[in-house]
């Protein structure tokens, strides 16, 4: 209970000195894009999926050294990161070889916070999807960034999600993720292209884990990193954050890799795509 309280006065405290954000809104933008000069050659078959919140993109190049180097996340064919500013994905991006896209959120942290995919293979389609619900601490919007991306075994659609902190309602920020959900539902149920949700989805209430579990669960998605306790650092605990959920895959297995540019670990899925009815 003591350990509770003294988090809830440094939340409280955070939040007294917090001021308004200015969020875009416009769905179009801003967006950053590139596209890979000199693409790394596949890796054995399978999908990797790496979900990665870089904390405001302090420590890009120590985030870069674990990309490249540690296993299994250099082997990674899909980055979903978050609490991006456009210069770091760039080069996380050019460091990987990997095509990409990004969009801020707000332009809090200089050069803007938001999400971004990064991808082996092309990006063909992309959108963002401006999540419900403004902080009740600054009126900042969260976002979903969505990438449809063309790989050997046929095309996949995949979200990077950054919930908003809960100082917005449990209920508001499930109501943020069934919004994406909406979103995924109308854009790829009827095309009957496998879809991967990852992202810092901000729920360290263990009823909010529950909730985020049958919320996916009813749309047909599998809880990729179920066996993956405590991603983040919260305050004065070690706690869940971040969740990997597929739809269209079959998970082979799934693992965490904290590092020294986060205060969240980075979450890798290994899976592969299952047959198309």
């Amino acid at each position: 209970m003591a350990r509770f309280a003294a988090a809830w006065i440094a939340l409280v405290a955070t939040v007294a000195g917090c001021r308004h954000v200015d969020s875009y809104l416009d769905p179009e933008g801003p967006r950053y894009a590139g596209t890979a000069e000199a693409p790394r050659p596949d890796p054995e078959p399978g999908l990797r999926v790496v979900s990665y919140n870089v904390e405001f993109s302090r420590h890009v190049e120590e985030a870069v050294e674990a990309l490249r180097t540690r296993e299994p996340l250099r082997e990674a064919d899909v980055l979903l990161l978050q609490e991006m500013n456009a210069e770091a994905v760039e080069r996380i991006a050019s460091a990987m070889g990997f095509h990409y896209v990004y969009y801020p959120a707000t332009e809090r942290s200089g050069g803007g916070f938001g999400n971004a995919v990064a991808s082996r293979w092309p990006i063909v389609e992309d959108h963002k999807v401006i999540l419900p619900h403004p902080s009740p601490a600054n009126q900042e919007r969260r976002i979903a960034v969505a990438a449809t991306i063309e790989a050997p075994f046929g095309r996949f659609a995949v979200y990077s999600v950054h919930s908003e902190t809960p100082w917005l309602s449990l209920r508001g920020r499930v109501e943020q993720l069934r919004s994406l959900l909406d979103d995924a539902h109308q854009r790829y149920a009827p095309l009957r292209i496998p879809v991967i949700v990852g992202g810092d989805m901000n729920t360290p209430e263990a009823r909010g884990a529950d909730l985020l579990r049958d919320l996916f669960r009813r749309d047909g998605f599998e809880h990729a990193t179920r066996d993956v306790p405590n991603t983040a650092d919260y305050f004065v605990a070690r706690v869940t954050l971040d969740y990997v959920f597929v739809r269209g895959f079959e998970v082979r297995r799934a693992g965490a890799e904290v590092t020294d540019a986060s205060d969240h670990a980075a979450l890798h899925v290994l899976m592969a795509p299952t047959e198309r009815r």
